[in-house]
């Protein structure tokens, strides 16, 4: 008799299933209840969480099926949110023109000169010459076929909307949320990782270099929503010389760390933010009781990823309270092993932090004090592994360069990538304060000077790891040397 699929060892019957996308994987499981059952360990490996009613639904319809609830063991938090302040009339039509704007691939400033041109509703002057016709054509109300669907679609959106705004504070309001996470993660005990992030399409994250994709979770949540102004990403800076950011409500994601501490004893991996965007500080700024067991929780971590800013109202120790609070909550990680940081972070806040077991050290996107760097480095030599650096500004009169053959000689790393990198002594120097693609390499072979065998993983990404096994020489991979 022919071997069956079902008589497969579940080793190699759960290998067999997770070849399969998951539209074919859902028709797989009604096969029979062997299927049914092994397959489902790859339908929901990740779940959602957002301060929404159908996020809400869709969590908790997940957490109470025990077949899918097992298997999970990634959360990820939808930390975006839909802003009050756009439920009155002008600053919505503003965002919704502009939105139309985007998904016609027209220009803002075309928009609003034909704006200009006519009568503020929409339409435009019948002058009859090229300019008018050229306004016309990417005028809001004549992209979506007329003045008078404009304003209907306008008015029909603003107060869905309005809506979703009311249901939102509702729930953040009477928490809602917090219940509702309480009650899921009660039957998800498996879960180890927790990613808190306000960017879905095309989201990629390079801790530790890899991408996740989002987009089924962001196709399906624009469905739901159904509404053209999607919820708004968390705050950023107005200009870059001022530097001053709007407040995030953050009771959502606070509501996360809380129910996470209490009933998520396997996490591990803790990720806020992405490398598209930084989550406000200010999510640290619990009660007492409440932050002290987010500390607790810092104590299980072996992987801390975190693409912060600090954000400020009126009051001037506001910032020095973010600092703090993220200051205890570091101190008591203790096992980490992956540190990764980025966004808007005083690089002081690690001035000396020993983390015993930390192996792989990630910066990104952010200013670096030379001696902050060597402090950190040569407090960790014992134990650090790996280093990457991408668009880092360092300060002091060494430069790159120097700091790194100095940093090279007591490090031993096995892996070393430095990406668009600069520094002041660069930038006095050069109109383009980044180094050339070249020094970058030159960099990162300096930071792994005391590995005598080395080899070049990819040009591309300035990376280098080491190689026992190999001769001195760097070998490009790609190329007839390699191994």
């Amino acid at each position: 008799m022919a071997p069956r699929l079902q008589d497969l060892p579940e080793e190699l019957l759960v290998a067999v299933l997770g070849y399969l996308p998951k539209t074919d994987l859902k028709s797989a499981r009604l096969t029979c209840i062997r299927c049914g059952y092994i397959g489902a360990q790859g339908l929901f490996q990740r779940v959602y969480f957002a301060p929404r009613r159908s996020a809400i639904e869709t969590f908790l319809s997940i957490s109470a099926n025990p077949t899918f609830a097992r298997t999970v063991t990634e959360l990820v938090y939808d930390g975006r949110l839909f802003l009050p302040e756009l439920t009155a009339y002008k600053p919505y039509r503003k965002a919704f023109d502009a939105h139309i704007c985007y998904q016609h691939g027209e220009d803002n400033e075309d928009i609003a000169d034909a704006e200009q041109a006519g009568d503020g509703d929409g339409s435009t002057s019948n002058v009859g010459d090229d300019t008018t016709t050229r306004r016309q054509a990417v005028t809001p109300g004549c992209l979506i076929k007329g003045p008078d669907l404009y304003h209907e679609t306008l008015a029909d959106t603003l107060v869905r909307y309005t809506r979703l705004v009311d249901q939102q504070q509702s729930i953040l309001e009477d928490k809602k949320d917090y219940e509702a996470l309480c009650t899921g993660l009660k039957n998800l005990p498996n879960i180890t990782t927790v990613i808190a992030l306000d960017k879905f399409a095309e989201c990629c994250d390079w801790v530790p270099l890899r991408a996740d994709d989002h987009s089924r979770y962001h196709q399906r949540s624009e469905l739901e929503i159904a509404v053209p102004i999607a919820p708004s990403s968390w705050a950023r800076a107005k200009t870059i010389e001022d530097g001053e950011i709007r407040k995030w409500d953050v009771r959502g994601i606070q509501s996360l760390m809380r129910a996470v501490s209490k009933h998520c004893q396997e996490v591990t991996g803790l990720y806020i933010g992405s490398e598209l965007s930084n989550a406000p500080m200010s999510m640290f700024e619990m009660d007492q009781d409440d932050y002290e067991d987010a500390c607790t929780m810092a104590q299980r971590l072996t992987c801390l990823k975190m693409d912060l800013y600090v954000s400020r109202s009126d009051s001037e120790d506001e910032g020095q309270e973010q600092y703090d609070c993220l200051n205890g909550f570091l101190s008591e990680a203790t096992e980490l092993r992956c540190l990764a940081t980025s966004g808007r972070i005083d690089s002081s806040l690690f001035n000396g932090k020993v983390w015993p077991h930390l192996e792989i050290l990630i910066w990104g996107d952010l200013g670096l004090d030379e001696s902050h760097l060597k402090a950190i480095t040569r407090a960790h030599k014992g134990t650090l592994r790996e280093l990457q650096l991408r668009n880092v500004y360092l300060f002091g009169a060494e430069g790159w360069a120097d700091a790194a053959k100095e940093i090279g000689k007591y490090l031993r790393l096995r892996r070393v990538s430095v990406l668009g990198v600069c520094d002041e002594v660069t930038s006095e120097a050069a109109v383009d304060p980044y180094l050339e693609d070249d020094i970058n390499l030159a960099v990162a072979r300096s930071f792994m000077q005391s590995i005598p065998r080395t080899i070049l993983l990819d040009e591309n990404s300035h990376t280098i790891i080491a190689c026992p096994g190999e001769d001195s020489s760097l070998v490009e991979i790609g190329h007839s040397q390699s191994p």
